[in-house]
Order: structure tokens, then C-alpha cells, then sequence
């Protein structure tokens, strides 16, 4: 069993119960061999500076891999479906937890794929429920013979290429901002809708990215205490960027966030002024006609004495007096600024 020390005793060595997706043993000249199937329960040989296996949670046979091979703590931390990103040191190793954005076809970006990883002394196991173009980045560049040259700049690789897929996500959220702000009140109906969708999908990546960043603050510091460190001082210098990386994505969601409640309340303020003109518009037009319909029903009704009801231009005055009378409320309500 294996958490402290990323050996596992040789003289307890079964076949392995379990197939990896891939494995490779990475040489000090970056380049890499896959690992032989019966070799993977086994420590990498002294000419190798690392190990790295990849498996599948879907295979029914990882689980019990996994319990065999480590610890609890280490197991229960690779296995679960559910993650949040976070970087925790566990004896000579470190576990870690991220996010990245789905690449995969016919997928929404903002399902956000979980990758889990014990990074060891001289073993990387890395388990995923879902594919992940990070990771097939590094069995590509494993496969051409151009692998990261240790333990650390393969976590550094990993990170860096889950930000390269995250950041172009997050710039089309900005300029989808942007299309909606240059549109307008054009469609209103649709334009909330987008706003709506848009705000959501900014609520999902800063749901973990946030704790992203943490976990890769939190690695930096772990690095500064292990025994031997995960980064040499080119790498420490790597981290500190992918760590401002990250930190400019959250601030760009957090501005999409911002830049969207505005909009929304350009948009509401927008319709509701458009609402009030209307409702004047047609207060007013109640307001001219309130008076020129009593003064036709009044002349209207069915009795006797109806001035000029044998008068032969009375129908004429009639129509002058009620044009007359709209002109002049007409004049008054412009006078006063309601029209």
C-alpha cells in the first residue's frame, strides 16, 4: 500500500488488476517508453525518472486498483465523481484536484471536466471520469519523445494546458458581452435570454476556478516545504505565472459578472422607460378624447331639446368644437412638457 513513501512492496506484487488507459516511464532526456502491463505495480526502474499512469474511473477494476495501491486517504481522493479543485500534501507526495473546460464534441464548455492526481516521488497517477485535451496534450508530447522532463514540469504542463483551453472560453464570454452591449434594444426578448445564459455559464467557471486558484497557491507552498521539492527555480518562476493566469481568468469572469448586471439594468431601465412613455403617450391621448366623448354623448342622447338638432350646420359646429377643443389640450399638454 502506498501514501507516504510512493513504493509499494515488491515481495506483495500480484499482476495488476486493472488496465491504465496509458502509462509511461519518462527518462531524464524527456524521452518516454510505455510501461510494460506487467510492470505497473511495480517501482519504476533506477533509470527512470518518473511514472506516469493514467486511468479511467469508468473501469470497474480502478477502484479496487486504487484501495490495493494506496492508502485510504490517497484512494478516497481519486475516486470520488464529484471534485473541487484543491491541492493537499499527503506524506512524500501531493494530491491534486483540478478543472478544465469540456473540449470534447457535441459538449458545452462550462461542464467542466475533473482530473485527479497523486503526484509521487517518482510515480504520477492521474484519474479521470471524462476526456481531457490537457492530458492527451501530454501522452502526444510523450509519444513524439518531447515529455516533461520531471515530476513537476509534468504538473506544470498540465496546468498550463488546461488554462490554454480555459482562456479562449473566457474571451468569447467577453466579447459575447460586447455583441450584447452593442445591440441594444433591437430584441429585447433575446437579448435577456443570451444575458441570462451568459451570466450563468460566468457563475459555473467561477464556481471552480476560484478554488482553483487556491489549489494552486496552495501547491506553490506545498513545493516550498517538500523534501525534495516538486519545481526547480525555472519551474517555481512557471508557477508564479500560471498562478497570475489564473488569478487574470477569475478577474475577466468577475468583469462578464459585472459588465452583465449592468447591462441588465440598462436593459430593464431601458424598457421600463419605454413602457412609461407609452403609458403617457396613451394617458394623454384618454385625456383628449375624455372630454370630446361626453360632449358627443351628451349630444347624442335620445331626447327632446337637443340644441340645434334642426339647425343645418349644427353637425358642422359640432365637429369644428370638438377639433377646436383637442387642438387646445393638445397646445396645453405640449406647454407643459407631457408630450
Amino acid at each position: 500500500m502506498e501514501a507516504p513513501s510512493d513504493m509499494t512492496n515488491a515481495s506483495t506484487i500480484r499482476p495488476p488488476a486493472t488496465r491504465p488507459m496509458y502509462a509511461f516511464d519518462v527518462a531524464p532526456d524527456g524521452s518516454a517508453a510505455p510501461t510494460p502491463p506487467d510492470a505497473i505495480d511495480l517501482p519504476p526502474p533506477p533509470d527512470v525518472v518518473y511514472r506516469w499512469i493514467h486511468l479511467d474511473l469508468n473501469d470497474g477494476d480502478v477502484h479496487g486498483w486504487l484501495r490495493r495501491t494506496f492508502d485510504e486517504t490517497v484512494a478516497d481522493a481519486l475516486t470520488p465523481k464529484d471534485t473541487r479543485p484543491r491541492a493537499v500534501r499527503h506524506g512524500r507526495g501531493v494530491l491534486l484536484n483540478m478543472r478544465g473546460v469540456n473540449t470534447n464534441p457535441d459538449a458545452e464548455p462550462e461542464d467542466m471536466v475533473s482530473i485527479r492526481m497523486w503526484v509521487g516521488e517518482r510515480r504520477i497517477v492521474s484519474v479521470r471520469l471524462r476526456r481531457l485535451a490537457a492530458v492527451v496534450a501530454i501522452r502526444e508530447r510523450m509519444e513524439a519523445g518531447n515529455a516533461p522532463r520531471t515530476r513537476g514540469w509534468f504538473v506544470l504542463a498540465l496546468i498550463e494546458g488546461l488554462l490554454e483551453r480555459a482562456e479562449p472560453v473566457i474571451r468569447t464570454m467577453s466579447e459575447r458581452v460586447d455583441a450584447l452591449e452593442a445591440a441594444g434594444l433591437k430584441s429585447p426578448k433575446e437579448i435577456r435570454d443570451a444575458l441570462a445564459e451568459l451570466r450563468n455559464d460566468a457563475i459555473v467557471y467561477r464556481r471552480f476556478f476560484f478554488p482553483q486558484r487556491d489549489a494552486l497557491t496552495a501547491l506553490a507552498a506545498i513545493d516550498v516545504a517538500m523534501e525534495p521539492p516538486l519545481f526547480d527555480a525555472e519551474g517555481r518562476n512557471e508557477m508564479t505565472q500560471l498562478i497570475d493566469r489564473q488569478v487574470r481568468m477569475i478577474e475577466e469572469i468577475d468583469a462578464i459578472r459585472e459588465r452583465g448586471l449592468v447591462l441588465n439594468d440598462q436593459l430593464t431601465n431601458e424598457i421600463a422607460e419605454r413602457m412609461n412613455r407609452n403609458m403617457m403617450v396613451l394617458s394623454i391621448v384618454a385625456a383628449i378624447f375624455l372630454p370630446l366623448g361626453f360632449l358627443t354623448g351628451l349630444l347624442g342622447i335620445n331626447v327632446a331639446g337637443i340644441p340645434g338638432a334642426n339647425y343645418p350646420y349644427a353637425f358642422a359646429i359640432v365637429v369644428a368644437t370638438t377639433f377646436a377643443i383637442a387642438a387646445a389640450l393638445f397646445w396645453w399638454f405640449r406647454s407643459h412638457d407631457w408630450l
